[in-house]
């Protein structure tokens, strides 16, 4: 989320503007800029989303089926900040 509003706010030249508000556009584009870049970042958390404990925790979140996990499975992607510690539990920071 820090990389994403500085990308926005600081990065891009309009964002520097301070005389224009940060619209969606700006964000949609720092977004894109973020994913293209391959932060990082961005890397560790694709590998951490091809691990089986973090798949059966968030597959049935977004594909809506009936979760398959264990309360450590849980623990560990709440711990990776992927989901929110709501009931029922929901991706924490959708991109």
């Amino acid at each position: 989320m820090n990389a994403l509003c500085a990308g926005a706010c600081f990065d891009a030249e309009a964002g520097r503007d301070r005389s224009r508000a940060i619209d969606a556009g700006a964000i949609h584009a720092a977004k894109k800029e973020l994913i293209l870049s391959r932060r990082s970042h961005l890397r560790r958390l694709t590998r951490k989303l091809g691990e089986e404990r973090v798949r059966r925790v968030v597959g049935p979140i977004l594909n809506g089926k009936q979760p398959m996990y264990s309360s450590e499975d849980l623990a560990f992607a709440r711990a990776l900040g992927l989901i929110d510690d709501g009931r029922p539990p929901r991706i924490a920071n959708p991109i």
